[in-house]
């Protein structure tokens, strides 16, 4: 899994000024209108899109085999869940999770995907047996993809299959489940349930990114309003049809949108981030003070005081990175992401053996087969210790 997984954090620089609502104004929940109002739909050309439906379609071919394999397993008194389970298991053997966002059949067909793809192709073979599911937004450490000038941040998504009700069981509280998973690992973080809207948001927004970074701007447009169909509200869409805007030019809807994002408290880590950088330091002092402290009284998830924290070490912030960089250890003291970067700030600080203890630190917190990142600490601590012998 790569590139971009919902949520849509892209961070991109951005210039200009903008006018603020009063942070106390905002509105009531149920008292938002339509955001599409203000897209400046003049700019753009409707482009044929897949339907929502579209998403989850098999070949005729593909829904007889699972069929098939189904009844076999069934009639063995194998539960559904799991045979679902092992049919994607076995049936993916070749998959190249990859960060294309691809319908069910397409998924299949090219043997690759990213993890919206796969919860789409799961859904879809879900669909066929009348299976439950939900599914999970999880964050971990950043990853980060840098095209056309714009910074992705990739995050998880994953589906859980419930088991059929067992009959015996009168209170319900036993129910069992699968989680499919194709990146299991330890160190992520719940961020929230998932609806199956939310699943169809991620594919249509995933996409209108991928349009936005090749300047097909009215796919990319066409995807969005699709996108807004499901999650009418979602700030992260807001955040992109911002940045479209942007992208062709029309600075003045894009601060419309983020004034509507703020009044109506429609508000995200990367949305205010991109919104600080339309702020001028010279003239608009007080709004960055405030949007600043509204980044860190809505933080959702501890990724969140991570990508603030690294923020502020970029501006030589220490003192500061330092105080956010202890909030997301706090929450997620499994991840040695957090002590990597405090390792950066003791460096900077001149606190050289501290630094080299938050290395230890993070070294111990790695997962012995994530070798990149072991290799990354390991180049950290030795270029450390070099340094260390030069001061002594």
């Amino acid at each position: 899994m790569k590139k971009l997984i919902w949520p849509l954090l892209i961070l991109v620089t951005l210039t200009g000024c903008a006018q603020l609502q009063p942070l106390s104004a905002a509105k009531p929940a149920d008292s938002k209108p339509d955001v599409t109002t203000l897209l400046n739909h003049a700019h753009f050309v409707p482009q044929n899109v897949p339907k929502s439906s579209e998403l989850f379609l098999l070949s005729e071919e593909v829904k007889e085999e699972f069929l098939a394999y189904f009844t076999q397993r069934q009639n063995l008194n194998q539960r559904a869940d799991h045979i679902l389970a092992d049919y994607l298991t076995a049936k993916l053997g070749q998959f190249r999770y990859d960060g294309q966002t691809l319908m069910a059949r397409e998924s299949l067909q090219q043997q690759q995907g990213n993890c919206i793809s796969l919860a789409i192709l799961t859904q879809a073979l879900a669909n066929l047996i009348a299976l439950e599911t939900s599914f999970t937004e999880v964050s971990s450490a950043p990853v980060y993809f840098m095209d056309n000038n714009t910074l992705l941040i990739s995050n998880h998504f994953k589906t859980k299959l419930f088991a059929p009700f067992d009959p015996n069981d009168k209170s319900g509280l036993t129910r069992s489940a699968i989680v499919i998973d194709y990146f299991p690992q330890i160190d992520n973080v719940f961020v929230g349930s998932a609806t199956l809207s939310d699943l169809i948001t991620k594919f249509y927004a995933n996409r209108s990114v991928d349009a936005l970074l090749d300047k097909r701007y009215d796919l990319s447009y066409s995807l969005l309003l699709q996108a807004f169909h499901f999650s009418p509200n979602d700030p992260e869409l807001i955040n992109l049809a911002a940045i479209l805007h942007r992208r062709i030019g029309d600075t003045k809807t894009e601060q419309q949108l983020y004034d509507f994002a703020l009044t109506h408290q429609l508000i995200s880590h990367n949305l205010l981030a991109n919104l600080l950088q339309t702020l001028d330091p010279n003239t608009d002092h007080e709004k960055i003070t405030q949007v600043q402290q509204l980044r860190e009284t809505t933080v959702k998830s501890p990724i969140e005081w991570l990508l603030m924290a690294k923020d502020n070490l970029r501006e030589s912030k220490l003192s500061k990175a330092k105080t956010q960089l202890l909030h997301f250890i706090e929450r997620a003291p499994y991840m040695p992401e957090g002590y990597v970067e405090l390792a950066k700030v003791s460096y900077l600080q001149g606190k050289m053996s501290e630094s080299k203890r938050f290395l230890q630190t993070a070294q111990e917190k790695t997962s012995h087969t994530d070798s990149k990142k072991i290799a990354m600490i390991a180049a950290k601590q030795q270029a450390l210790a070099a340094q260390m012998r030069l001061e002594n």
